[in-house]
């Protein structure tokens, strides 16, 4: 099965605004982080955490969370990010697709 292009990080919505707001979070992080006694940490901003704590560690993997307006929430696991946006677009795809019908809007009885 061929792999299927995803678009650059622009096309996907992650462009130049994007970039230079998860470069501040990395600035921020070099800098001494967010914890008071470990260097680096940043917290978690996923609305639902699935680590045994909400500190980002130096060298762990994260991405830069955001709600489905795009607004930014800050620095996330990547596991928290990536289980999130599989829910929500599961949860889109799930949805029934509306069927146009003698010039009617309806929706297929199979939900699809």
């Amino acid at each position: 099965m061929p792999k299927r292009s995803r678009g650059t990080t622009t096309e996907r919505g992650y462009g130049a605004d994007h970039q230079r707001e998860r470069d501040r979070w990395v600035r921020i992080q070099r800098e001494g982080g967010e914890h008071e006694r470990a260097e680096g940490a940043l917290r978690c901003r996923a609305v639902q955490c699935l680590m045994p704590t909400r500190w980002i560690w130096p060298g762990e993997a994260w991405d830069l969370g955001h709600d489905e307006r795009r607004q930014w929430r800050g620095p996330e696991h990547e596991k928290c990010n990536r289980s999130e946006g599989g829910i929500r677009g599961n949860a889109v795809r799930g949805q029934p697709r509306p069927v146009v019908y003698r010039g009617h809007l309806s929706v297929d009885a199979r939900g699809l």
